[in-house]
């Protein structure tokens, strides 16, 4: 079995950071970009007995949603995503979208489709949810470019 690029950061959040046990109830989200970092996360988790459930936050469907639909149908979360939460033990969250132009591009409504974060933290306290966000998931091809200065820019600051 070959050895996944990211064993080493799974394994790390599993068994340090979140201090995962068997039969414990944990949800990893993603999207598109981190999927391959969260399946680790999956199988680090169903290593040590711990009872994953993967949710994506498909990036694609995302844009389609906030480009197309008024600012009242997004940002909302489903009875059984909350229950989800209210019955897990740990969240492990690779955050995005990838495209951060695009985000800025739709700032009011991108903002919209995350009204729910206040209630989310909140839920999750009340659970005393213990939690990662891996960072990993604000690193993409879309971000990088966006955030490169331009060859005329980096001239100047010489």
């Amino acid at each position: 079995m070959a050895t996944s690029d990211y064993e080493a950061l799974a394994k790390n959040v599993v068994r340090r950071s979140l201090h995962i046990q068997p039969k414990e109830n944990v949800i990893v989200e993603c999207w598109n970009h981190g999927l391959d970092a969260a399946k680790e996360v999956v199988y680090q988790l169903r290593a040590v007995g711990a009872r994953p459930m993967l949710l994506l936050e498909d990036e694609e469907t995302h844009w389609k949603s906030v480009e197309n639909l008024p600012s009242t149908k997004l940002g909302q979360v489903s009875a059984a995503e909350w229950a989800a939460l209210s019955k897990a033990d740990a969240y492990v969250f690779f955050p995005g979208p990838a495209d951060i132009a695009r985000y800025r591009k739709n700032m009011e409504k991108s903002q919209a489709a995350t009204s729910y974060n206040s209630d989310w933290y909140r839920r999750a306290e009340r659970a005393g949810l213990r939690g990662a966000r891996v960072l990993l998931g604000y690193v993409s091809r879309g971000r990088g470019r966006s955030s490169r200065p331009s060859s005329r820019r980096m001239r100047r600051s010489r």
